[in-house]
């Protein structure tokens, strides 16, 4: 039997969004091969992406049982591992994926993220440089070393990185975002406003975008164009809490308005 082949039909059916058809499928590749490896990390890959974090990390696991020496599925268990907060186990597979391919970028990439989370910031940044000195085209690993810089309030460093990143492609809109706001930190109100206005465009339905727009609007004194983007942001929001904050900013605004 061509396992491969099924692996194929499975991800085919996944494409067309049959989630549960792709899963049977694996899960009949697995019952007749239960050592078959890739079978496993499709269907984590698959629970990952619909959220289930519990059934991903089950069978990120069995592939290490069958196979420990693989950095793959150490970075994807760490990763799991990571997004349930469970920091140390998260930091032991990202190592362990780094013994094993002292080159598996994504492994030292996701370390790094861990490293910022926990506020040990020179190893993230050390991760992060550690990236780009090899692959000094990673707009990830630009950005992600701008976020740290941001956070560590060296502002200016972050800014260089942001901009690294729109050289390799103006339009990426997460850099347009984050240099947007880190020019609204320093002051450039007229930069920010530029960069977070072209991530609107290429991202019109971003309430967060329309959110920081609208903060640097404020700064501005203008706050007609503020009270635009906090009423689209009221509109795109999903979250209650960040509803009620902004629907404060929009009455305001409206009673200030209304009194010029």
């Amino acid at each position: 039997m061509n396992y491969q082949d099924l692996l194929d039909e499975a991800a085919t059916l996944y494409d067309r969004g049959e989630f549960h058809s792709a899963v049977s499928k694996l899960e009949d590749i697995v019952l007749q091969n239960p050592t078959f490896y890739p079978a496993y990390n499709l269907l984590g890959c698959f629970y990952f992406s619909h959220g289930l974090l519990d059934e991903a990390e089950t069978y990120f696991q069995k592939i290490i049982n069958i196979e420990p020496n693989l950095p793959e599925a150490h970075n994807n268990l760490g990763y799991i591992c990571l997004r349930k907060e469970k920091f140390d186990d998260a930091e032991s597979h990202f190592k362990k994926a780094l013994e094993l391919n002292p080159h598996e970028m994504e492994a030292l990439n996701n370390l790094s993220l861990l490293y910022k989370l926990q506020r040990k910031y020179d190893l993230a940044l050390e991760g992060f440089k550690k990236i780009i000195a090899i692959h000094a085209t990673s707009a990830e690993a630009h950005n992600n070393l701008g976020c740290a810089y941001r956070e560590l309030g060296m502002l200016h460093e972050a800014i260089d990185e942001f901009n690294t990143v729109l050289q390799l492609n103006p339009n990426d809109v997460e850099a347009l975002n984050n240099v947007g706001c880190s020019e609204k930190a320093i002051g450039n109100l007229p930069a920010a406003v530029r960069h977070l206005s072209k991530a609107i465009m290429l991202n019109e339905s971003d309430p967060t975008l329309h959110f920081n727009l609208a903060l640097t609007y404020i700064d501005c004194q203008d706050p007609k164009q503020a009270l635009k983007h906090f009423e689209k942001c009221l509109k795109l929001a999903h979250d209650d809490s960040k509803k009620e904050e902004i629907g404060k900013w929009v009455e305001q605004l409206q009673k200030e308005i209304g009194q010029t």
